[in-house]
Order: structure tokens, then C-alpha cells, then sequence
């Protein structure tokens, strides 16, 4: 503790250095903690259907395919499906480009069925079913774009031909996705016109025994095998698994540079150290100079 009062002296010999250099850490760290947490949303991202009851069809032959609504009745027929609801990427955007997030049409009459983990005021989901152009959002859109329940929003195409103009009706809670709009998949499909008519993008099953899961994963897919339009079976974890895919190897890359941050935050000490060293060259030769000897600090 005598070292104390010299060690608080030196440090902030130099102001404006010693301001920077703490300013700077700061901003490092500050960038490793954002990459972890990204980090951190990617890994529950796949983990999330750890426990979930849930099955996606999809097409076998690519994402963008659709699959024909007749396949529902079929669906619904497999034992040990519990209820069917079918989910369409829109892909619109709200006024610029940069404000691009997730959007989908919904059976409304299903979601709550089969999505139970999307947590929902029960007026505002009999106020979202009984408006054809209505609308619910995650709470991050809400503080994002200074939203409330009642407001018009008007969604810019990118895929179909139609811009989606909703009216919000309430606000869903998920421990995952809270960023999300969905809507009507009824008003989607009258809006879409021929292009989106008859066809969705997934089917999502909702699984009475999730043990069965793998089971009924291929019974669907052998159903549909040698149909006009083959189905691929996935539990949601391979789901989100596969769009983690899709953006390359995201993990190894953050892991890469939250690396390279913190040793930028050890060169940068070593430098100020070495910098502090040199700045006191003079002043142990003025110390020498005047009789202090190398063991003058123990006598």
C-alpha cells in the first residue's frame, strides 16, 4: 500500500494518454462483450428445439420452393401429429432496406396451437385473429422503430408482388426471436395473387410424443418421395441449424477476432509500459547523477 499514492501519480502522468489508452480499452472490450453475446444468441439459436415438440417440412429441392397446400390433409393424417400450421418467409422490409427483419405469414387460427411457446396477451391474439391485416411483432421491433399496438405499418416488397400493409394488434415474448413480424397468411395469399397462391413455404407439425419425432420425420418424407413435390423433414434445432450453415462459419470467425482483440489490449499495455519506461530514462540518469546508486528503492 506505500507504492499506492506513486502508482496513482504515475499513471496519470501523462493525461491525455492515460485517457486514451483507457478510452480505447474500453472500446475493445466493449467489442469482444457484443461479438460474445452474438455469440451466445447464435448457440441458442441451435439449441432452441432442444425440447420442442416440433417438426419442419420443408421442400426437398430448395428453400425457395413451395409446398402445395394439399399436402396439409395428408399431414394431418400421419398418427402422432398433433396439429399443422403453415409459416411463408415474406422477406419485405420496413421503409429502407437497412431496416430488414424476419417476416413471415401465419395460419392465425394455428400459431397459437402450435407455436405455445410464443407468449401472448389473450386480447391482443383475439384482436390479431379477428383482423385480416392484422399483425404481431417481438418486443425488440416495438423499442426499435417507437411502434405501439394500433399502428399502421406498411412492409416494402422484395419476393412477392404486393407491399403488406398491417396494423399492429399485439406484441409476442419468446426467450429466442424477438424480432419477428408475423401476419395473416389468408391476406397473403389473397394479396400475393397467382404467384404465392396454393403454395407455402414449410409446413410446421406439432408433435403429440417428441420421442416419435425421428419416427414421423420419415414417414413424411416417404409419403411425399415419389410426389411432384418431395418434402425434407427436419426437427426446428437442424432447422436453425442449417441457416447457421448457410452464413459460413460464423463461430470460428467472431472467435477469430474477439482473439485479436484482446491482444490489441495486450500490445496496447506493453506499448504505454514500455512508453513510461522511456520517458523515465532521463530522470534515473539526473537520479545517478546526484548520488542514488541502482540499490537506492531497497536501502
Amino acid at each position: 500500500m506505500k507504492f499506492l499514492k506513486l502508482i496513482r501519480r504515475n499513471l496519470f502522468r501523462n493525461r491525455l494518454r492515460a485517457a486514451l489508452t483507457l478510452v480505447l480499452m474500453a472500446v475493445i472490450f466493449f467489442f469482444v462483450a457484443t461479438l460474445l453475446s452474438i455469440l451466445e444468441t447464435f448457440d441458442r439459436f441451435n439449441t432452441v428445439g432442444d425440447q420442442a415438440n416440433r417438426l419442419v417440412v420443408m421442400s426437398a429441392i430448395s428453400l425457395a420452393n413451395g409446398l402445395p397446400y394439399s399436402q396439409e390433409a395428408k399431414l394431418r393424417e400421419v398418427p402422432g401429429v398433433a396439429d399443422v400450421c403453415k409459416l411463408q418467409w415474406i422477406g419485405a422490409y420496413y421503409k429502407d432496406k437497412r431496416n430488414f427483419f424476419a417476416n413471415f405469414a401465419v395460419d392465425h387460427d394455428k400459431m397459437e396451437s402450435v407455436f405455445a411457446d410464443y407468449r401472448i396477451d389473450k386480447e391482443q391474439m383475439a384482436a390479431f385473429k379477428a383482423d385480416r391485416r392484422g399483425c404481431i411483432v417481438g418486443p425488440d421491433l416495438i423499442k426499435r422503430y417507437n411502434w405501439k399496438i394500433g399502428d399502421r405499418v406498411t412492409l416494402t416488397r422484395q419476393i412477392f408482388p404486393y407491399d403488406p400493409e398491417l396494423t399492429i394488434r399485439g406484441v409476442y415474448h419468446h426467450p429466442v426471436n424477438t424480432a419477428a413480424l408475423y401476419y395473416h397468411m389468408d391476406y397473403h395469399q389473397e394479396a400475393s395473387g397467382v404467384m404465392g397462391r396454393g403454395l407455402t413455404g414449410t409446413f410446421y407439425l406439432k408433435i403429440a410424443n417428441p420421442s416419435q419425432m425421428a419416427a414421423i420425420s420419415q414417414q413424411v418424407d416417404a409419403m411425399f418421395k415419389n410426389s411432384d413435390d418431395p418434402t425434407e423433414t427436419v426437427t426446428e434445432k437442424e432447422f436453425a441449424a442449417s441457416f447457421m450453415a448457410m452464413m459460413g462459419n460464423i463461430k470460428l470467425l467472431f472467435t477469430s477476432v474477439s482473439s485479436c482483440a484482446v491482444l490489441m489490449v495486450i500490445l496496447l499495455a506493453a506499448i504505454t509500459m514500455s512508453m513510461s519506461a522511456r520517458e523515465r530514462v532521463t530522470e534515473m540518469a539526473v537520479l545517478k547523477a546526484i548520488g542514488f546508486g541502482s540499490g537506492w528503492s531497497r536501502s
